[in-house]
C-alpha cells in the first residue's frame, strides 16, 4: 500500500487537493512526500462514529491523532465524522456527543482544528448541533429533500430535458420497445425520445414515468432503452425536434427527482448521481 499512498500523495500535492486521512499510514506517507517538497500539507481527519466505512474508529481516534500531530509536514486543519443515519434522531445525536467529545479531550492537550464538520443535508436542516463551523451539503443544493417530511422550502434546479427524434402512428394491439411489455390499446402516435439508460436514466422507470411535453404529460410506454424512450401521444399532435422534459416543469406541470426516485424504487441521490457526463450540461443564474 506505501507506493499506491506515496502516488496518491504526489497527486494531492500537485494538484492542491486536500485529501481525508483515514488511516496513520497514509498519514505518514503524505508527510514524507511533503518533505521532499518542502511544504506543510493539509489535511482533514475523518473521525468513525458509527457509519462504519472510512476513517479512524472513534475509540482509537485519540491516540491517532496524537501520533498525526507529531508529523511535522502535515497541518490538521480540519476533522469531520459522517452521519450514518440522520432520519434517526437518537443515533445522530450519540454520533454528534461521540465525535464533541473527541474535539473536547483533543483540545485540552491543544489540538485544535480550523474547520469543523459533521452536517449533511439532512443535518443542516435537522440538528443545528451538528454544525459546528462548516456543513456539507448535497441534495439539498438540487433543491431536492433528503427525505418526505421536513419543514424546509427547497427550490428545484434541475432539469432533464431532450427532444422528439422520430414520430409514428401505430395501429391498436402495436408492441413497443424490447419483450413487448407495452401493448397499445387503440390506434395512436409514439414518440421516440433521445435518452435512455446510458445517460443515466433508470430502466426501473420503464411503463411507468411521464413526462412533459407542451405542458401536457404523456406516458412512457415500453422498456427504456440504451439511447432512448418511446412515449405515448395518443392523438395528440407533435414535431420532430420538440422538447421533452423528463425532470422539471413547464408552466403549472411539474416532475421531480423524488417522482422518479418513487418510480424506479430508489432514492433521489442515485438519480442525481447517475447522470451522464455526456449530458451537455446548462448553468443558469
Amino acid at each position: 500500500l506505501s507506493s499506491v499512498f506515496s502516488k496518491f500523495s504526489k497527486y494531492f500535492i500537485e494538484y492542491k487537493i486536500t485529501p481525508t486521512i483515514t488511516n496513520l499510514e497514509f498519514a505518514k506517507t503524505l508527510n514524507k512526500v511533503a518533505e521532499k517538497f518542502n511544504i506543510v500539507f493539509p489535511v482533514h481527519i475523518k473521525v468513525d462514529t458509527g457509519m462504519n466505512r472510512l476513517g479512524f474508529v472513534h475509540s482509537v481516534a485519540y491516540n491517532a491523532i496524537k501520533e498525526m500531530k507529531r508529523l511535522s509536514h502535515l497541518n490538521l486543519e480540519g476533522i469531520f465524522t459522517h452521519l450514518s443515519s440522520a432520519e434517526d434522531k437518537d443515533f445522530t445525536m450519540y454520533q454528534i456527543r461521540i465525535f464533541k467529545n473527541i474535539l473536547k479531550i483533543l483540545k485540552k492537550i491543544n489540538i485544535n482544528f480550523k474547520y469543523i464538520h459533521c452536517a449533511n443535508s439532512l443535518g443542516i436542516i435537522n440538528y443545528k448541533e451538528s454544525h459546528f463551523n462548516m456543513v456539507r451539503p448535497g441534495l439539498i443544493l438540487y433543491g431536492i429533500r433528503p427525505i418526505d417530511n421536513i419543514n424546509f422550502k427547497l427550490k428545484p434546479i434541475l432539469s432533464l430535458k431532450s427532444k422528439i427524434i422520430f414520430l409514428k402512428r401505430v395501429k391498436k394491439n402495436t408492441p413497443i420497445g424490447y419483450s413487448r411489455t407495452f401493448i397499445t390499446e387503440k390506434d395512436t402516435n409514439i414518440a421516440t425520445v433521445a435518452c435512455g439508460y446510458a445517460d443515466g436514466y433508470p430502466v426501473g422507470l420503464s411503463n411507468k414515468a411521464k413526462v412533459i411535453i407542451k405542458n401536457n404529460f404523456f406516458n412512457l410506454v415500453g422498456r427504456v432503452c440504451m439511447d432512448h424512450i418511446m412515449i405515448d401521444l395518443g392523438d395528440k399532435k407533435a414535431s420532430l425536434g420538440d422538447e421533452v422534459i423528463l425532470i422539471g416543469k413547464d408552466k403549472d406541470l411539474i416532475i421531480t427527482v423524488e417522482d422518479i426516485s418513487k418510480l424506479a424504487d430508489t432514492i433521489p441521490y442515485e438519480i442525481v448521481s447517475r447522470l451522464s457526463l455526456k449530458i451537455p450540461r446548462i448553468y443558469k443564474s
